[in-house]
């Protein structure tokens, strides 16, 4: 998907050692050569978990692997991959009270501790993308919809662990989160989720109801997921999907918060003589004050998506593989772009 919808899926695989408290200065490590037995992969040289990895070793590969996958972010973003990863930016993407967020902590622990009384077993750890056009990635080749990127940036970090991430999209065109989808959670989204987001910003509207109802239907599911709304603060359905919280977790990732993010910080395309010298994920991205050249907006008719007159660059590039794809007919407005 979008550079918008690719840094919140990328910063939220990077935040795992920031949930579970990780990023402690004064956790002490022991360095590389006594993490011992550790496996490091031939192909991709990313250390994994052993069955007899000792938890202070656990440690010492979580560290080690949200290293690696921090120099992949730079090597992507460049100079303004810090300000993804400053911890006030993540404090206001991701909106978890203490409670949830012990919850998400308490969830991850809970699969390694597993894992080690049962180091045989594959054990996964299984994300859920529900929602509408945007999280099926229509417009987008496949392999670009931002649970795949997730799936692809969180692997190692769970590997590293002894855990299987496993990242399912269930996006579907034009499909309400309720009352369908909300009463049949677990036949629509399967029996086996950790982690199950909400994504119907564009078909649910101001049908707030239908938030509340998935939200409050997902808290009776066998396995009590964990729930990640991914949506604008400001607006109703959030308060409605907040119902469900105290008897599982729930979080936000705050898609309104991650375009003042863009906005403040990250390099206009408008301003700039050569857009296509940016790092790759920058390119066309912020065209003066919207994100690919859209801003959010009242009307109901264009998904809350209406074009800005400076933002024709990023528009007309939005879309890279538009000059050699049969099916364009989903390349709307309201489809964040690659």
């Amino acid at each position: 998907m979008g550079g918008g919808s690719a840094i919140l899926m990328v910063v939220f695989a990077l935040s795992i050692g920031f949930f579970m408290g990780y990023d402690q200065a004064s956790s002490k490590v022991k360095s590389q050569e006594q993490l011992n037995p550790i496996v490091i992969d031939a192909k991709s040289g990313v250390a994994r978990y052993s069955s007899m990895t000792t938890p202070l070793e656990l440690l010492g590969l979580v560290r080690k692997t949200r290293s690696t996958l921090m120099q992949k972010l730079i090597d992507e973003y460049g100079e303004f991959a810090n300000v993804l990863m400053e911890k006030s930016n993540l404090e206001k993407v991701f909106h978890l009270n203490s409670d949830s967020k012990m919850r998400y902590r308490r969830r991850i622990i809970q699969k390694i501790l597993t894992k080690q009384l049962k180091p045989k077993d594959t054990v996964p750890f299984t994300w859920v993308t529900a929602g509408d056009v945007r999280a099926a990635g229509f417009g987008n080749d496949p392999a670009h919809s931002y649970t795949s990127m997730l799936d692809d940036t969180a692997r190692d970090a769970f590997r590293a662990v002894g855990l299987n991430f496993v990242a399912n999209n269930h996006g579907v065109y034009n499909f309400p989160s309720g009352p369908a989808a909300a009463l049949c959670i677990d036949t629509v989204y399967g029996s086996d989720i950790d982690i199950l987001s909400w994504d119907f910003s564009l078909t649910d509207g101001d049908f707030e109801y239908r938030a509340a109802l998935f939200g409050m239907r997902a808290t009776l599911h066998p396995t009590r997921p964990l729930l990640m709304m991914i949506d604008r603060r400001e607006d109703l359905r959030w308060q409605k999907f907040f119902w469900g919280e105290g008897k599982v977790g729930v979080g936000l990732l705050d898609t309104a918060w991650i375009e003042k993010l863009a906005i403040r910080d990250l390099p206009d395309s408008v301003q700039i003589t050569h857009p296509e010298q940016l790092p790759p994920a920058l390119q066309y991205l912020r065209c003066h004050e919207s994100i690919e050249g859209h801003l959010h907006c009242d009307s109901g008719r264009a998904h809350h998506v209406c074009n800005e007159e400076k933002g024709a660059i990023c528009r007309d590039n939005k879309f890279l593989d538009k000059d050699s794809c049969d099916m364009v007919k989903y390349q709307s407005d309201w489809n964040a772009g690659w």
